[in-house]
């Protein structure tokens, strides 16, 4: 800080991120792994491949009693190259109709069975392992996108007067300090939004707490 600057700071602050969660859209066992934490990944690397041998069957079954093509309209629902797309159990489920004919969810299934990055960005958790039997309940990768994080901080009424857009800062989160400057400032009760002077080259985590002073005079 400069000499003879005031500091307000607050020990209520958090990093935020674009997080994206990729989701198996039916329950099946993880046959490979090619995700690692702290991963730099490119939109379409594939990072998780689920067994479909069991598939094969079913959509063999559901082919015979139901030999017409998905409807242009659930075709449309797909996500390119085969994404699994990050959606709630109960989107999927909507998605695929309770009660439809068991070749739609079947095709679909057997597409899902690879699932790619939506996104360029960083890998920051795994969550399975190969032999894993895995269902849309929960992600099995989690990425930010493109390393674009920020930081979100609460002050004091009184300490909100102070501050304004452009001011410095740092973002203290463990043993890590970042310069930082102010976003954006908003009415009494809403966070300060900071953003990174420059993009860390291995940016802390969504959801990490931090410690956040500004420079205010």
């Amino acid at each position: 800080m400069t000499r003879g600057s005031r500091r307000m700071v607050s020990e209520k602050a958090e990093i935020e991120g674009h997080v994206v969660g990729l989701f198996a859209w039916m329950q099946a066992r993880v046959e490979r792994v090619l995700a690692r934490e702290n991963q730099l990944i490119a939109e379409g690397d594939v990072l998780v491949v689920l067994e479909d041998r069991e598939l094969g069957g079913r959509l063999e079954a559901a082919e015979a009693d139901f030999p017409s093509p998905p409807p242009a309209s659930l075709q449309s629902r797909s996500s390119r190259n085969g994404r699994i797309r990050p959606v709630t159990l109960s989107q999927a489920h909507a998605i695929l109709g309770g009660g439809s004919p068991p070749y739609r969810p079947a095709s679909l299934n057997r597409d899902r069975t690879t699932v790619r990055a939506p996104v360029a960005g960083r890998v920051i958790r795994r969550a399975v392992v190969p032999g894993q039997l895995v269902d849309p309940s929960r992600p099995l990768v989690t990425l930010v996108e493109r390393d674009d994080v920020w930081v979100v901080a609460s002050f004091r009424k009184d300490q909100l007067v102070e501050m304004r857009t452009g001011q410095r800062a740092t973002v203290q989160v463990g043993e890590r300090t970042f310069d930082a400057r102010v976003d954006g400032v908003g009415r009494a009760g809403f966070p300060v939004r900071l953003e990174f002077a420059t993009r860390p080259d291995v940016p802390p985590r969504p959801g990490t707490s931090a410690i956040v002073a500004v420079e205010v005079g």
